[in-house]
């Protein structure tokens, strides 16, 4: 049963940010071998539909993690196309890439409504249902702080789903030949 994979417009971001980051003083080489193996990676993790976790934030079996170096690797798998969706690369502390935090992608759907929180099959939970239901779950010791991280988290893996529905998919070749890019734009100043 081979599953294509494709890759969300929100992943591509996150793979932006994530070799952005990388040692200024490495080679173009390396770094572009960096990108590259993380990508590899990201596939060959996900490539078995089964292999990762429901994630626990959403309780949907379609939605699933692996943890990995660092990394919180979240993908749909998608039976009615036969491919698995990645839906964000995150690191693996729940917090949303940094560039995504205020909103450079806005949380909305194409008809310009607030993007729903999944629930049930079709069902939507909006954002005051999904307070309330977070407030029952959390620990009777957990911080604001651990409130709003939850929610971060929730709104990015929305945002990296309505990306999936709503913006063109690549598939990890694709994704691939923009590394060398992402090093030239990055490290283009620097002197050697």
């Amino acid at each position: 049963m081979d599953y294509k994979v494709l890759i969300s417009a929100s992943t591509v971001r996150d793979l932006e940010i994530v070799v952005e980051s990388y040692d200024e003083e490495e080679s173009d080489e390396v770094l572009a071998e960096k990108g590259s193996e993380l990508l590899e990676k990201v596939v060959e993790l996900v490539c078995d539909r089964e292999r990762g976790r429901v994630v626990p934030e959403f309780q949907q079996p379609e939605l699933r993690e692996v943890l990995s170096n660092g990394y919180r690797i979240v993908y749909r798998v998608n039976d009615a196309q036969r491919c698995l969706e990645i839906v964000r690369i995150l690191q693996d502390k729940q917090r949303p890439a940094r560039a995504n935090i205020g909103g450079s992608e806005p949380p909305v759907d194409r008809n310009g409504e607030d993007i729903p929180n999944l629930r049930g099959r079709g069902e939507i939970m909006r954002p005051k249902e999904m307070l309330a239901e977070l407030a029952e779950r959390l620990p009777p010791g957990a911080s604001l702080f651990d409130a709003i991280r939850e929610l971060e988290f929730k709104n990015t893996i929305l945002r990296g789903l309505a990306s999936l529905d709503n913006e063109p998919r690549v598939t990890p070749q694709d994704a691939a030949k923009l590394i060398p890019q992402w090093i030239t734009k990055y490290f283009s100043r620097r002197t050697h």
